[in-house]
């Protein structure tokens, strides 16, 4: 959904979100990309005893939507990881499972952004009606964004995730089965990123 029917209700915001233990930097890089396919911003804080801080800044509408979807794909996460079996040959079952969620991350990550990429078209279209002044939304609140990152964090670096095991290909397959939700991500209430998403 490119922005709210009223963009006037919806409100800049930001949350400060904790990642525990296992598999935390696999967390932060598959939140910190849904974040981003769905226009927040994110920043991954100094870790503080085993929890890794993600300070997130976006539209609430855009953050709920976030939260939605992060939690339903982190569950659906856990549970392939599970039930997949790690093959005989591979040397280190850590190193093939880590590279098993960072192709599903990747995956879903990708899908997201498609889906956002062909409902900005959609609403861009003039059949839409009001194509060029939800292209302007998007763009003001792109600028909101960044200026609120950048007040808050002037000093940033991107950063990068690696693999080094054998089971990214079938993650991302299973990432691209996962139930991303459709319909029912468009306004459904949530609960605040702020209480711990895990």
């Amino acid at each position: 959904m490119p922005a709210p029917a009223q963009p006037d209700t919806d409100r800049p915001a930001d949350r400060v979100i904790e990642i525990v233990i296992p598999w935390a930097r696999v967390q932060a890089h598959l939140l910190c990309g849904l974040a981003s396919a769905l226009r927040c911003q994110s920043v991954i804080l100094p870790r503080t005893g085993s929890a890794t801080r993600i300070h997130v800044f976006g539209f609430a509408s855009d953050l709920e939507r976030t939260d939605i979807l992060y939690t339903s794909v982190l569950v659906q996460m856990w549970r392939g990881l599970a039930a997949a079996p790690v093959p005989g040959r591979v040397r280190s079952v850590r190193a093939w499972r880590r590279s098993w969620l960072l192709g599903f991350a990747t995956a879903v990550v990708q899908r997201v952004r498609a889906a956002e990429r062909r409902a900005t078209a959609e609403a861009a279209l003039p059949a839409a009606g009001s194509g060029s002044r939800a292209e302007l939304v998007l763009a003001d609140r792109q600028q909101i964004i960044e200026r609120n990152l950048g007040l808050a964090y002037p000093m940033t670096r991107r950063a990068q995730i690696t693999y080094s095991g054998s089971g990214y290909g079938e993650g991302f397959a299973k990432g691209s089965q996962a139930d991303l939700g459709g319909q029912r991500l468009r306004g459904a209430p949530a609960r605040a990123l702020g209480h711990g998403s895990r």
